[in-house]
């Protein structure tokens, strides 16, 4: 799905990361993960053509990302940014209705609409079509967002897989909300297509993603199936806290447990 080639970025003189090489394949979702400042957030938006980078390719569906058509691009990726700016005073249908937009031709059709109250019924808002959007709070924003990027891949079929870009999408939820995300992002990738998370929470990585990719001071420092990857070793060498693994009762999930050094 996707293949990143000894990418590099700069901002300026500053370096950000540079000669990352990986790939990242259809049906799995993949968790970029690393402390503040590792460049998540910018790899991300490289990844998804949001940025050149500054040396290296990305190689997206078979094709570089560079010589994909815009509109036909957005018909295959969405992108959840870590904070959407929107001031005006939309409606929530209305906000939806934009993932809707690579898709139009000329105006909204009755399907558009229909997939957008589909949406926002996955995400446990449809009650709020109708609201201004201004009105909400950051957690239901942040949902009606994730609305808003749903739609926008809602029909793509499995013999044209696509990707659901989410960076930090649980960063204003509750902790039942911030599972029931990651599930969305689950029944996406069931379907035939992939989804890219950036997270903090190493539990979440842990319990939703199949693999992971860690990133320290500008380096990928390990990546693979993510319970093999997350070792107190590496959490303490990455994140600076101990960790260890405690068992679920009852069940066969671990979670990690830190304290300070």
């Amino acid at each position: 799905m996707i293949k990143a080639s000894q990418l590099s970025y700069a901002y300026g003189p500053c370096p950000i990361f540079s000669d990352l090489s990986f790939h990242i394949n259809v049906g799995e979702i993949v968790a970029i993960l690393g402390p503040n400042g590792a460049g998540k957030t910018t790899l991300m938006k490289v990844l998804c053509g949001d940025l050149l980078p500054t040396s290296g390719q990305v190689v997206f569906a078979g094709k570089p990302l560079r010589k994909w058509e815009p509109r036909k691009l957005a018909q295959r990726r969405a992108v959840l940014p870590q904070a959407s700016t929107l001031d005006f005073a939309f409606n929530v249908e209305e906000v939806v209705l934009m993932g809707r937009t690579p898709h139009l031709q000329g105006g909204e059709r009755p399907v558009d609409m229909q997939i957008c109250r589909d949406a926002l019924q996955r995400v446990d808002m449809l009650n709020y079509w109708g609201r201004l959007y201004t009105t909400l709070s950051g957690g239901e924003r942040q949902r009606i967002h994730l609305a808003r990027v749903l739609a926008q891949l809602w029909e793509i079929p499995a013999e044209m897989p696509s990707c659901l870009f989410l960076d930090e999408p649980t960063s204003n939820l509750d902790l039942s909300h911030q599972h029931s995300t990651l599930k969305v992002a689950s029944e996406f990738v069931a379907k035939g297509h992939t989804s890219v998370i950036v997270l903090h929470d190493l539990n979440l990585a842990l319990k939703h993603a199949d693999r992971v990719i860690v990133l320290h001071r500008g380096k990928i420092h390990d990546q693979g199936p993510t319970a093999e990857v997350l070792t107190p070793d590496l959490i303490e060498n990455v994140f600076g806290v101990k960790a260890h693994y405690v068992r679920i009762p009852g069940q066969n999930v671990y979670s990690v447990v830190t304290t300070s050094l």
